[in-house]
């Protein structure tokens, strides 16, 4: 069986070209993946301090209604000069509420 001119030429010695192609091949997708969770993790304590916000705002928002509606529901009495809320309870300036019965 006469050989092939492929099976009798000797291989040729690689330089390693192929590793160091691999090697920054991984290095950029590291790089990708690095960057990739820290905007995300960016993006995330920006929609955590958003809603944090948006609550705040929104316990004040209730708090102010319900004054408004204490305010609008209470009665002044001049004589005595104190707010009375409901019967039984009044506010005297700068006190507490006192109940009477």
């Amino acid at each position: 069986m006469p050989r092939t001119l492929a099976f009798t030429q000797r291989p040729r010695r690689q330089k390693g070209v192929a590793l160091f192609v691999v090697i920054i091949f991984i290095m950029l997708s590291m790089l990708l993946a690095l960057w990739a969770s820290r905007t995300s993790l960016f993006n995330e304590m920006v929609v955590s301090n958003d809603a944090d916000y948006q609550r705040a705002f929104e316990a004040a928002q209730t708090l102010l209604q319900d004054a408004e509606l204490d305010i609008r529901s209470a009665d002044y009495d001049v004589a005595r000069m104190v707010w009375t809320a409901m019967p039984g309870v009044t506010y005297a300036a700068a006190s507490r509420p006192t109940v009477f019965r």
